[in-house]
């Protein structure tokens, strides 16, 4: 795991502008959401992913970005193509202000240090695999199934 080095400037700014006064996963969220939203300048030139140039349109519609911050993009090259959706952690602005490169980098830092929103829960069937099969006992399992399929 990658450690980012602590950034106190940002921690604070983080902590008393942007949640300040937010308590749940979903305060969080409306509340990255709408600090990106209003300090980003649209649209700007990023990487994509490190190598591919984008032009970045918008944010993503808010209940997109209930789990992690969204961002609609169309590739550079592609005038007049719909946008398709980013993860922002994905982002390298290029040619943005230094509002809309702070805002990025400030939700970027966030992530990066681990910091999550509304994890899904873990699912125990997804989670189970071929070796928890070799913790149960065959002589544990006693079901007898008639031809109509009902348990006897």
């Amino acid at each position: 795991m990658v450690t980012i080095a602590i950034d106190e400037t940002r921690e604070r700014r983080i902590a008393e502008e942007i949640l300040a006064d937010t308590e749940s996963d979903e305060e969080r969220a409306t509340a990255w959401y709408h600090y990106l939203d209003g300090q980003i300048t649209f649209p700007f030139q990023a990487l994509f992913e490190g190598d591919e140039e984008v032009e970045v349109v918008s944010m993503a519609v808010e209940e997109d970005c209930l789990d992690e911050m969204k961002m609609e993009v169309r590739y550079s090259d592609s005038f007049g193509e719909e946008p398709f959706t980013a993860l922002a952690v994905d982002l390298e602005p290029l040619d943005a202000d230094d509002s809309s490169t702070e805002a990025v980098e400030d939700w970027q830092y966030w992530w990066e240090r681990g910091n999550r929103l509304n994890e899904p829960e873990t699912d125990p069937v997804a989670d189970f695999s071929d070796d928890d099969l070799d913790d149960v006992d065959d002589e544990d399992v006693d079901v007898d199934v008639d031809l109509d399929g009902e348990e006897e």
